[in-house]
């Protein structure tokens, strides 16, 4: 996996690199050119470009974050093959795209997804497949190829290739290419990607299979059980309306964030105070009852979750809502004393729809 993010490392450098420039360069123009801001529409213009490259932003932090997140390797469920192999499409993108370009090769990633029943599986493993796999083939295009992802069904079987137009295997190369530490890159790899991804497939009730002639490319095949049939997750309640007149408080020692969150909640009519640690968070709870506690993970002590846990014990009737750019449910720790998770940067829709679902079974519990 470090070896596979090395070699993504460069492109994501390149996009992030992208997706600043309009950030950066059209804040300085409205900052060092006022005369702008008296033009509405021209300003409204550079926002809108600028709200549209910090989304774009956010997409590359998710995509990483798919591709480091570390799951509990024992958790099974329905999946769907034709999902994770977007996300490993999207994931490897740095690599078969951005790097490819810049060492002069062209790669292009066609897909073809019939109508793909569910498998039971772990997700994070299954993507862990194919980006490996999706990497290998982007590997073995020396100058111009294609990469050609396709799921099917296959009888009481999910079938997925992944096929390429690369440099291709030997018949005596092919009939290794699973076995641990055996590799023909000359030290760029480890001779671990498709013995792992062997075992996860395995582990799964299915196989793989590789079909490759030299000069004409490779052929990856991954066979996966169906998931049997149950009851499916429940629907995800629909927009609840916000609720009017909180009393909040937001609590985050990064200014920027604090005075988001902040406006985020006065500019829909709730009265809003204002903490950059927990002390003083626990200092205003102390004086004043609060509907609503906002709070960042990572905060000089005591930390979010620490401070949660306080407010809690004191005030049980207060919704706490949890603010932080890190994702805490994947590391396991527990959570009851938070009603809800958001995952900064978050947007004022998104912070509302939080909100929302946040109070939907009940009134505020104070008077603001």
């Amino acid at each position: 996996r470090m070896h596979a993010l090395e070699q993504m490392v460069s492109g994501v450098a390149h996009n992030f690199n992208n997706v600043l420039m309009p950030i950066m360069g059209l804040t300085d123009l409205l900052l060092s050119d006022p005369d702008i801001l008296n033009d509405r529409e021209e300003t409204e213009s550079i926002l809108k470009t600028i709200l549209s490259s910090a989304r774009n932003a956010r997409e590359i932090v998710q995509r990483l974050r798919e591709f480091y997140r570390v799951e509990r390797r024992e958790e099974i469920c329905p999946v769907s093959l034709r999902a994770v192999a977007l996300k490993a499409v999207a994931l490897t993108q740095p690599a078969w795209k951005i790097q490819a370009q810049a060492e002069g090769r062209t790669i292009r990633v066609e897909t073809d997804f019939g109508k793909t029943p569910k498998v039971s599986g772990n997700e994070a493993q299954l993507r862990e497949v194919f980006c490996a796999l999706l990497l290998n083939a982007a590997a073995a295009i020396r100058r111009e190829g294609a990469i050609r992802v396709r799921v099917a069904r296959e009888d009481d079987w999910a079938r997925a290739e992944i096929e390429d137009t690369g440099a291709g295997m030997a018949p005596e190369v092919a009939l290794r290419c699973f076995e641990p530490f055996f590799t023909t890159r000359n030290g760029q790899g480890s001779g671990l990607g498709l013995s792992l991804c062997r075992g996860i497939v395995r582990q799964h009730g299915g196989d793989i299979a590789v079909n490759s002639k030299p000069g004409e490319g490779t052929t990856v095949t991954v066979r996966l059980p169906l998931a049997q049939c149950g009851k499916g997750r429940g629907q995800r309640p629909g927009k609840q309306a916000v609720p009017r007149e909180l009393c909040a408080l937001v609590v985050d020692d990064e200014d920027g964030s604090r005075h988001s969150i902040s406006k985020f909640l006065t500019l829909d009519g709730h009265v809003t105070t204002e903490a950059k640690d927990g002390r003083e968070a626990l200092d205003a709870i102390g004086k004043h009852p609060f509907d609503l506690v906002v709070l960042d993970l990572a905060m000089p002590s005591p930390n979010g979750l620490e401070l949660a846990r306080q407010i809690k014990a004191t005030a049980p009737a207060t919704r706490v809502m949890l603010l932080t750019g890190m994702n805490i449910v994947s590391r396991g720790e527990p959570t009851p004393v938070v009603d809800a998770m958001l995952e900064k940067p978050v947007t004022r829709d998104e912070f509302r729809h939080a909100l929302g679902e946040m109070f939907a079974d009940g009134e505020p519990a104070h008077e603001a």
